[in-house]
């Protein structure tokens, strides 16, 4: 069957399938679950990144995935304590901001 014997475009079709869905949104989403599947894909996540990390490290972290719109502001950490973090300290903080962000949609 010819793809325009229906009259209907894969515009259109994108349009009716997609038309109330922001795709960055679900984009980000599926990028968080996926983080959030196994503690080795959070570590992975962060390979490239120096540890432990400063309080300001892990601060500057998340303001870069504020700035990639992985995170928004109303979830970014506020208080933190002065010190040295682990991977898994900063795996689980972003664990559980992730979760929160999920939780909240």
């Amino acid at each position: 069957m010819d793809k325009n014997a229906l009259g209907i475009s894969g515009e259109d079709a994108a349009d009716a399938l997609f038309g109330e869905i922001d795709l960055e949104e679900l984009s980000n989403d599926v990028i968080i679950n996926s983080l959030l599947e196994t503690p080795e894909n959070m570590k992975e996540f962060l390979t490239g990144k120096d540890f432990p990390m400063s309080k300001e490290q892990v601060l500057d972290l998340f303001r870069e995935f504020e700035t990639e719109g992985l995170i928004s502001q109303g979830f970014s950490i506020k208080n933190l304590s002065d010190g040295e973090y682990s991977i898994d300290q900063v795996t689980e903080m972003l664990k559980l901001t992730f979760t929160r962000i999920l939780q909240q949609e």
